[in-house]
């Protein structure tokens, strides 16, 4: 299976606040197809992209002729589940993920964990499938284990997959593309960015007490512009994750997500579309 690229909107976002449908256009005309949507449940707007309605959605993104393969969703109550199905439904779109979390100890993994399965369950009973997008956290350890693995081992395959953010594993001092291999076959998806060479440490975990709490404002503070690079202008061996991905065969989507960038944001993502298809081009060539 060839990797197709996609783009997480966030990348995009103050340029879709101001132009959503001009934003989507140019969006396609870079070169992208398949993307990714925020989408806050919560009623607190932490996406920073004001109130979306789904029929409002497929209208642009069908005028743009984009395809959207997934929904970041953003609930803190289980009650709110019910719309992000409804949301889902109404866009014809099979994957929903849930995009963070935060933990203070094993207890509230399994707690998590036990949620995620009962989502996963509503989704497939409605054809959609469940995943979870991890950052660096995830890979704190609470009674030994890694939080991520508490999670992976408490829900249900079938139930819940894994989307892996290959920059937040690396921060995480988690070699890449041995992880990709251990979630083979609970993994359709990837997202990618760069690191800059002048990100020091780049195990987060040397900077951090590992046993305290982290929360969002601890992981707020690594989520500067400096801390970024678009595709193909930082240290990061893309390369090497690409021919993974490419060898497992089930992973369907490498996405572009642009957390926070200096440049404009249109042309952070046309530079990471650009390097990323050069990238599974030379790994498709064999060139690399």
């Amino acid at each position: 299976m060839t990797l197709q690229i996609g783009l997480q909107l966030f990348s995009a976002k103050k340029a879709f606040v101001n132009d959503r449908l001009g934003t989507l256009k140019r969006i396609e005309e870079i070169g992208y197809k398949n993307i990714e949507v925020p989408v806050d449940f919560s009623g607190k707007d932490l996406f920073g992209i004001g109130e979306l309605k789904a029929s409002d959605l497929k209208e642009m993104t069908e005028q743009a002729g984009l395809n959207i393969i997934a929904t970041h969703v953003l609930v803190t109550e289980e009650s709110q589940f019910d719309k992000v199905i409804a949301y889902n439904k109404e866009l014809g779109c099979e994957k929903v993920i849930i995009p963070i979390a935060f933990f203070k100890n094993y207890e509230e993994v399994i707690a998590f964990s036990e949620t995620l399965n009962r989502y996963g369950k509503q989704l497939q009973k409605r054809g959609m499938k469940l995943y979870y997008h991890n950052h660096f956290h995830e890979f704190q350890r609470f009674n030994g284990q890694y939080a991520m693995e508490i999670i992976l081992e408490h829900t249900d395959q079938e139930l819940v997959g894994v989307e892996l953010d290959t920059y937040w594993a690396l921060r995480a001092g988690i070699d890449v593309n041995a992880y990709l291999e251990k979630l083979a076959g609970r993994c359709s998806l990837i997202h990618q960015k760069d690191l800059p060479a002048s990100v020091t440490p780049i195990n987060l975990f040397e900077m951090l007490d590992e046993r305290e709490v982290i929360t969002l404002e601890t992981f707020s503070q690594f989520g500067k512009p400096e801390n970024f690079a678009e595709i193909g202008e930082g240290v990061m061996d893309i390369m090497s994750i690409i021919r993974t991905a490419e060898k497992l065969k089930d992973i369907q989507y490498i996405i572009v997500e642009q957390d926070a960038t200096a440049k404009d944001e249109l042309e952070s993502i046309r530079i990471s579309y650009k390097g990323l298809s050069r990238l599974i081009e030379k790994v498709l060539e064999g060139t690399a």
